[in-house]
């Protein structure tokens, strides 16, 4: 999915970021002078798809315990973002292989109905209709004093550019099989702190640069498939996607979904590790055996020449 996401954009050529200090999560203080992103080019964002997912996100009110009212030209911006999501590699990807899994009617019409009451469908987080899944994961809210959701790198440049959003640091994850790339300022898997709206999330994880149809077909996919918890090779990283669901009134909505950085492994990395160090044993037990029989020959062979220099000694004699 990852290589099909061809709208993803190229750090350093569409846009760059500034990562600059690291933090522990607890730490306190902004450890950033600069924000986080040095610039992203403005056609970028004036797509079809990216425009379409940009109408979305004034769409909500960010206090959880305020239901939200739908009205009929938000409605229209749901289907027409959908539509534009379908016109995308990654979402016809994920449909066929949830099909292939039994986790998503074949039907385009009838997934997409499905998409849009998993992801747009309102339920009660703090009071009746306050919250959506499309909101918390891509949006953000504020619950009992606290930022909940917010994994999006879209809303979190818009939300920069306006003044609503203060970036204080990045957070080093734990990653199996190495760290940071060589410029770390063309990552595309950030762990971040951040303040918005008065504010403080002290950890928040969020793909950069990638377009919203894949973000949307990822999240879709491990949801669908029912793991909370699912390893997933992405290009370079090895993430943890974490995908709750949300049960309202007999119904099921996705609660949240986000990626991290993890050091874990999947079963078939696992089984390859396992095979390679018994691949390891199997050859030093070889060596082992292979170092004995010529230790062997090597003693037959001094036996043989001792006992032949005692004869030619004893005829001499």
């Amino acid at each position: 999915m990852w290589d099909l996401d061809f709208q993803r954009l190229v750090p350093g050529v569409d846009y760059e970021i500034q990562l600059q200090s690291d933090k522990k999560p607890y730490a306190v203080g902004d450890s950033a002078d600069l924000p986080l992103f040095k610039y992203v080019k403005p056609d970028v964002l004036q797509r079809p798809l990216w425009s379409a997912f940009i109408a979305l996100l004034d769409n909500y009110e960010a206090a959880a315990g305020q239901a939200e009212r739908v009205t009929r030209q938000e409605e229209q911006e749901n289907a027409r973002f959908l539509s534009e999501v379908f016109k995308n590699p990654c979402m016809k990807y994920a449909h066929r292989y949830l099909v292939k899994k039994g986790k998503a009617p074949a039907n385009e019409t009838q997934f997409k109905n499905q998409l849009l009451e998993l992801w747009f469908g309102l339920y009660r987080r703090v009071v009746e209709n306050d919250s959506s899944g499309f909101e918390h994961v891509f949006v953000g809210e504020s619950k009992n004093g606290k930022i909940v959701g917010l994994h999006n790198w879209i809303q979190m440049y818009k939300e920069e550019c306006t003044g609503n959003l203060n970036y204080l640091g990045y957070i080093k994850p734990r990653r199996h099989g190495g760290g940071y790339q060589s410029s770390y300022n063309h990552e595309q898997l950030i762990t971040i702190q951040f303040e918005w709206g008065g504010e403080i999330k002290p950890e928040s994880s969020s793909f950069i640069g990638v377009s919203p149809a894949f973000e949307f077909a990822l999240y879709t996919m491990c949801f669908l498939l029912g793991q909370e918890k699912s390893l997933v090779q992405v290009g370079s990283y090895m993430i943890e996607v974490t995908a709750y669901n949300m049960k309202h009134r007999g119904k099921n909505y996705i609660g949240t979904s986000f990626p991290a950085a993890t050091d874990k492994m999947t079963p078939d990395q696992g089984a390859t590790v396992i095979q390679s160090k018994m691949r390891g044993r199997l050859a030093s037990r070889k060596n082992l055996a292979d170092v004995r029989d010529q230790k062997k020959q090597v003693q037959a062979a001094t036996k043989i020449q001792a006992r032949s220099r005692g004869r030619k000694s004893r005829k001499q004699t």
